[in-house]
């Protein structure tokens, strides 16, 4: 019996070779496993949708990115969400060492980056697989299959989550839409950011400035409250919400970690290979989405040469709504892009033994736990130079955060008496500064 969703999609699914070679690179790395086992009665889809009609494009079966679909039980990845991915990863990697990488050097050059590869992604992605061909890069190609498989792993980890939760129609990511309008209405603004900011000062992601923010004896604290009363509705939803997606985040992170304790038993080098790969391709993607939304955010509000942070900052004190439209980089119901990057990254190496305390959590760990042949230096020094360098670089992040959770407050003080916020910001190249102070 054909179902309606191989209808809809089968002359669209991807036939990109690249991307074919890493699925079945995949598939032997999930043998085994519990993923697998659901795996084998659910459908993936991998599609282009390119010449999809506008029935399916605004349909049940479209993703921007990925998404589970219950009813069908079946996960849906878009080939130009992976195409646009694998060309920030492979533009990342070419430099191998984490100083090495030139789009480090200045926001300028990030900017410049995400400029090159969001026009055309097929495109760009095409030519940097030819540099796999070039003398001197013989691992070049298996190592950007490995790259793509295992963080094709974590997607897919990430779904089946939400298949196992029984919840549908739910997105990897929720990433700024070019075309929809910015978020204007305060109340809104606070009751979605008041979740990511209490995770935030959780994790201890805050700074002494903000302490009034998340008082709720203060001024700033109790308007924030105040507005989370009038839509406790709301708060309860993006807080349920926040739940399921933290939880599918959790769901794929014990993928990864049971392929590699797995591997490890085996292979140990092939696993702190693999380890590798997935925190290199989490440092490429966070980094580069979180740069993409920060660049449509300040196009949508008037600034479209970027250079800097500066920039950031000047629009940001033009006036207080700015911090309102903020919300929209933060999503109504993901952990932000570089947060959920950090997380499993940590995660993993906790469990690897570079770290003796996990930021958050544990992994939790399916396989038997033996005792464990040191990581290499080399690769153990690169990993958590990429998670250090992020959880620097989240420093803008959390300033916008908070001062988004200030807003409703700025905007009622600033009717008595007019004020200026102005909050300054870290470049990339200062936060890649201050990761050389500390390692």
């Amino acid at each position: 019996m054909t179902c309606a969703i191989d209808v809809a999609l089968a002359q669209f699914e991807s036939t990109d070779p690249f991307i074919q070679r890493a699925l079945q690179a995949m598939v032997p790395l999930l043998e085994g496993t519990e993923a697998s086992e659901r795996l084998a009665n659910s459908q993936l889809y991998v599609v282009d949708y390119r010449d999809a009609p506008p029935d399916i494009l605004k349909g049940r079966f479209y993703t921007d990115n990925c998404a589970a679909l219950l009813e069908e039980q079946a996960i849906l990845v878009n080939e130009a969400y992976l195409l646009e991915t694998e060309a920030a990863m492979r533009s990342f990697g070419l430099a191998g060492k984490l100083y090495a990488i030139p789009y480090l050097r200045s926001d300028e050059d990030l900017f410049g980056l995400v400029d090159r590869i969001q026009p055309d992604p097929r495109r760009y992605v095409n030519r940097l697989r030819l540099l796999d061909h070039l003398p001197g890069r013989e691992e070049a190609d298996s190592e950007a299959v490995d790259s793509l498989a295992i963080l094709l792993m974590f997607l897919i980890g990430h779904e089946l989550g939400h298949l196992n939760q029984n919840q549908d129609q739910r997105a990897f990511g929720a990433f700024i839409d070019p075309e929809a309008p910015l978020e204007t209405h305060v109340g809104s603004s606070l009751v979605k950011l008041a979740r990511h900011v209490r995770e935030l000062n959780r994790l201890g992601c805050t700074l002494p400035v903000f302490r009034e923010v998340i008082d709720e004896s203060s001024e700033i604290g109790l308007n924030v409250k105040n507005w989370c009363e009038k839509l406790s509705d709301s708060q309860l939803n993006y807080q349920h919400w926040y739940l399921d997606e933290s939880n599918a985040d959790d769901h794929a992170a014990v993928l990864l970690q049971q392929v590699l304790d797995r591997m490890v038993a085996t292979n140990p080098f092939r696993a702190d290979h693999l380890l590798a790969c997935i925190v290199n391709a989490l440092f490429a993607t966070a980094l580069y989405y979180w740069q993409r939304d920060l660049m449509i955010f300040l196009c949508k509000l008037g600034c479209n040469k970027l250079t800097n942070v500066m920039d950031l900052a000047l629009i940001m004190a033009r006036q207080h709504e700015n911090y309102i439209h903020a919300a929209d980089l933060f999503g109504e119901v993901h952990r932000f892009t570089l947060l959920r990057a950090i997380l499993t990254m940590d995660a993993l190496l906790h469990a690897r033994g570079a770290y003796s305390e996990p930021i958050d959590k544990p992994v939790r760990r399916i396989e038997p736990v033996n005792e464990l042949p040191e990581l290499d230096r080399n690769i153990a020094r690169e990993c958590l130079l990429r998670e250090q360098l992020l959880c620097i670089h989240v420093d803008t992040a959390v300033k916008i955060a908070y001062s988004c959770l200030a807003s409703g407050w700025m905007l009622e003080s600033g009717k008595a008496r007019e004020q200026i916020h102005y909050m300054v910001f870290e470049s990339i190249q200062q936060s890649v500064g201050r990761l050389k102070e500390l390692m």
